[in-house]
């Protein structure tokens, strides 16, 4: 196992990437390392907390990982997970990349579609209505029928409509 920077002797790390604790609250060396549990982010990052003197460092996984094992990561270099998998953390599955070659893996590799922006009314993936509804949407307001009554029937938010009738969303659109 390898010592973790500034954690030497209380934590170290095996060669699949495993965080081991190896001293208890006491400071008294544990009869067997015990491994240190990850949590994972709502972006499917792995956080990992190490403790010292009484004071909680977090680290990004993938990154206490990679500096262990290799070293610090030049600035402005990134972090690669090789399989897409954030909480796949072992050395092997982890290569360091520019910005560039980190989106390039991203689309072209594992095969993400790319972002919506610069895409208006019903090429947007997020849209709900389609052309001929917005139409119907201000016609139908302009011959007084109210806003919330054309969210029910559109089955989209009363915003929604009010930002159609005023013309802050499908500017495009007449």
């Amino acid at each position: 196992m390898k010592p973790i920077f500034g954690f030497e002797g209380t934590y170290a790390m095996s060669s699949e990437g495993v965080v081991f604790r190896l001293t208890g609250n006491t400071g008294k060396l544990l009869k067997s390392p015990k491994p240190v549990k990850q949590h994972i982010r709502k972006d499917g990052y792995c956080l990992t907390h190490l403790s010292k003197n009484n004071k909680v460092t977090t680290f990004l996984s993938h990154r206490l990982v990679w500096e262990t094992m290799n070293g610090k990561v030049a600035p402005g270099a990134e972090l690669n997970h090789i399989n897409g998998i954030r909480s796949d953390n072992r050395p092997e599955n982890l290569e360091i990349c520019t910005r560039s070659e980190n989106m390039i893996h991203k689309f072209k590799v594992l095969g993400y579609r790319q972002h919506t922006v610069g895409k208006r009314g019903e090429d947007h993936s997020n849209s709900l209505l389609s052309a001929d509804s917005v139409k119907q949407i201000r016609e139908r307001w302009k011959q007084g029928e109210p806003q919330s009554s054309l969210a029910a029937v559109f089955g989209v938010h009363q915003t929604t409509i009010s930002d159609i009738v005023r013309r802050k969303a499908w500017r495009h659109l007449d």
